[in-house]
């Protein structure tokens, strides 16, 4: 998000009465957000905080805060005539992207060691700190785990061009992974170390809590030619249990993306592009 973007939230947050700082302050333009203790704001999803125009895919947490735009154009990714946006690690505190065919870590000096020299698509998610890749491989159609152990042994997860967007747990020991379908999309969740996917049913855009015991996901309507409404629901890892959080038709929400700390919900209005923040209940936190 440019500079000049963020002026209606600056202002906003002062003229509400809110802490100027929680708003970002920093020279890195594309961190828009960053929730402090003594913030309290009062935003639901029937009115939602506008905090400025989407520049990213979706809007990405990190410890420092909500990155509106991922930073490519801050780092070494910039200089790269292939690259993709990067991706958030939460267990290394690290971006990498693929860049060239290949797996790399963006560092803020520029620099973009190698990780994996031949990454087929750039469809992923990694932690580092266990070792762990995933992605979709769209010339085989598959989701594939790859082991960084030097061996780099790869084994498929789920077959068939309607998979994608593997996404793990924040602690690694989970995969939820995206099913298209004309009736409605699926998430489906593969142990790391199981052997069996299961189907969990009817959901889209799935973002995990930091504790990794809930799915926040959408359900989303349309009526064969645009979307009409966007429902917000809750899903228990361990009990299965689903509850529904919100119904957004005013604001037709998207890519629905959780907090560390697990207050906020960031998602992007797919009639206006704005991306907007809302509070969790407190009962589901």
């Amino acid at each position: 998000m440019r500079s000049n973007s963020r002026v209606p939230a600056l202002a906003l947050a002062i003229a509400l009465g809110f802490s100027a700082t929680a708003f970002a302050q920093s020279p890195d333009r594309e961190l828009l957000f960053h929730p402090n203790l003594d913030t309290d704001l009062p935003a639901t999803f029937d009115a939602p905080i506008v905090l400025g125009r989407a520049v990213a895919a979706d809007p990405v947490w990190t410890r420092t805060g909500l990155w509106a735009d991922r930073p490519e154009a801050l780092w070494g990714l910039a200089q790269v005539e292939d690259a993709r946006p990067p991706v958030w690690d939460p267990s290394s505190d690290t971006w990498f992207a693929w860049a060239l065919g290949m797996l790399v870590q963006v560092r803020p000096d520029g620099s973009l060691p190698v990780i994996l020299e031949s990454l087929p698509g750039h469809d992923f998610d990694i932690r580092a700190a266990k070792g762990l890749l995933v992605y979709r491989d769209p010339a085989r159609d598959e989701i594939v785990l790859v082991r960084l152990d030097g061996k780099n042994e790869r084994r498929v997860l789920l077959s068939g061009f309607h998979f994608f967007n593997p996404r793990f747990s924040p602690d690694g020991t989970r995969i939820v992974v995206s099913e298209s379908r004309a009736e409605g999309g699926h998430l489906w969740l593969i142990e790391v170390d199981g052997e069996r996917a299961t189907d969990l049913g009817r959901g889209e855009q799935a973002s995990w809590s930091a504790d990794g015991r809930h799915l926040v996901f959408l359900k989303i309507d349309h009526d064969g030619h645009r979307l009409t409404a966007s429902s917000l629901y809750t899903r228990d890892i361990a009990s299965g249990v689903e509850r529904r959080l919100a119904v957004t038709r005013a604001h037709l929400a998207l890519q629905p993306r959780l907090s560390p700390d697990g207050r906020f919900v960031a998602f992007v209005d797919e009639e206006t592009s704005s991306l907007m923040l809302s509070r969790l209940p407190k009962e589901v936190r």
